[in-house]
């Protein structure tokens, strides 16, 4: 007996040992922005432990927000966008801060405190070109914003020489763009900033509309974490898809870790001098003519418009006074394009396989993508897809395939002719249309192969093809 409770005495101690606390290694950390953020909207808390590699990105407002960190030597930075009750996420005037902070256990709850201020912007912590500019409000005002950012469209990255080089890029099918910024890591709460939607333009389609996201790109060491996401079946980046009821949304992700110098696989980064107007459109690093930037727009004093360019009518309902804008037109500015890949693999995917297109508007610039047979005979004599715009992008075998219009011929007439066609409600059925709807459009056919299609062309009038 007496050996058993030594037994049960050392077994005791070691599972005492193996179960003691050890020794704190973290802390929590207030964070509070200063008096200079005045905007109702939000700003993004970025932290990164240089000691360990830990990093958290964390949407904050003029609440104090407290966050768990471990020990060691961290960077935090801090961004907000536009002012007044008009805050716009990532677009805007940006104001910022910067601080280096070393996290021990001599302080049981330390407080990092911002003052966040457009100069400090200009510091390398946020990137390494930052553009600055000398405004008329307040008089000979500097103001710095991030490099200007366009989203171009092309089907192999490589085929740009440089930025602009739109000729020699085979356009992709890309339709719009957002770009959004997550919380991640410690604190996080899934909340993210978002931008506007912004649309690949219609007359080619190889690049974005506008200029979106005043957004610092990042030294190599800040946590920036930026989501690109491409959409291909609508210009209004609608997230919806539904391939059960034939909603031809989805999307692609450019995840980029380290900020926009960090790049993204695939994506092809290029920077290049060029002319920038930083307010108009109320978009820091909008590009246009001198005469949008100085003429047409105002700076609003007061009201829900308080620190932004934008038409004088809108200042005013907006209960704002207007000061005439100049000098605010920068030719010499830092600009990024980012190159965004897209194949035709990108493009027929499950779920646009089932939408009436796998994508595209039938602009110019955006066709109508067709991926299956289906698609295709969806055209059919459809008066209102005659004069749009279309691409192949997939081989298509009609071998299984029935006439959608008269399914009474099975796979004996497979195909439906673009223009003219039979009518499913003539008497007898399946005859003819008597209507000429002639194609006006264009039907790009990118070198693919029709297989296997058979027309029942007897007295067919009118029909492409």
């Amino acid at each position: 007996m007496r050996v058993l409770k030594v037994l049960l005495f050392i077994c005791s101690l070691v599972f005492l040992s193996s179960c003691a606390r050890p020794g704190k290694k973290e802390t929590k950390l207030n964070f509070v922005l200063g008096a200079q953020f005045v905007s109702a909207g939000d700003a993004m808390l970025w932290g990164k432990n240089i000691s360990n590699g830990e990093a958290f990105g964390r949407v904050i407002s003029l609440d104090p927000v407290e966050i768990d960190l471990s020990f060691g030597q961290w960077n935090f930075y801090v961004t907000a966008w536009g002012g007044g009750d008009a805050f716009k996420p990532l677009q805007g005037k940006a104001v910022c801060d910067h601080k280096v902070v070393m996290i021990d256990d001599t302080t049981a709850t330390p407080e990092v405190a911002f003052n966040l201020d457009n100069g400090k912007c200009a510091s390398p912590a946020f990137g390494p070109a930052v553009n600055t500019v000398t405004t008329n409000h307040p008089s000979n005002a500097t103001v710095h914003y991030f490099p200007p950012l366009r989203l171009d469209n092309c089907q192999d990255v490589n085929q740009l020489t440089s930025a602009g080089d739109y000729p020699n890029c085979t356009r992709g099918f890309y339709n719009s763009y957002k770009i959004f910024v997550k919380e991640f890591g410690a604190g996080s709460l899934g909340n993210e900033l978002a931008s506007d939607c912004v649309i690949a333009n219609t007359s080619d389609g190889k690049m974005s509309d506008t200029l979106i996201a005043n957004l610092p790109h990042g030294d190599g060491v800040a946590p920036f974490q930026y989501v690109i996401r491409a959409y291909f079946g609508n210009s209004t980046c609608d997230e919806t898809a539904d391939p059960l009821v034939g909603d031809a949304t989805g999307f692609r992700e450019f995840v980029f870790l380290d900020g926009l110098n960090g790049q993204s696989p695939g994506v092809r980064k290029m920077d290049y001098t060029g002319t920038a107007c930083i307010f108009s459109n109320n978009l820091v690093g909008t590009g246009g003519s001198a005469g949008a930037c100085d003429g047409s727009y105002v700076m609003c004093n007061g009201g829900a418009e308080d620190g932004r360019v934008v038409l004088s009518a809108t200042c005013t309902s907006a209960g704002g006074s207007a000061s005439t804008v100049t000098n605010n037109y920068n030719t010499g500015a830092v600009k990024t394009n980012l190159v965004l890949p897209s194949s035709e693999a990108d493009v027929c995917t499950p779920e646009r396989m089932y939408s009436q297109f796998a994508g595209g508007d039938g602009t110019t610039g955006r066709p109508y993508l067709i991926c299956t047979p289906n698609q295709f005979n969806g055209i059919d004599n459809d008066s209102v897809l005659m004069g749009k715009n279309f691409e192949l992008v997939n081989d298509l075998d009609f071998n299984l395939s029935t006439n959608s219009n008269c399914p009474i011929y099975g796979i004996a007439v497979n195909l439906n002719p673009i223009g003219g066609g039979i009518d499913p409600a003539s008497v007898p059925a399946c005859q003819p249309q008597v209507s000429r709807l002639a194609f006006s459009g264009t039907f790009d056919g990118r070198g693919h192969d029709i297989l296997f299609a058979r027309i029942r062309n007897g007295g067919l009038q009118g029909g492409g093809l």
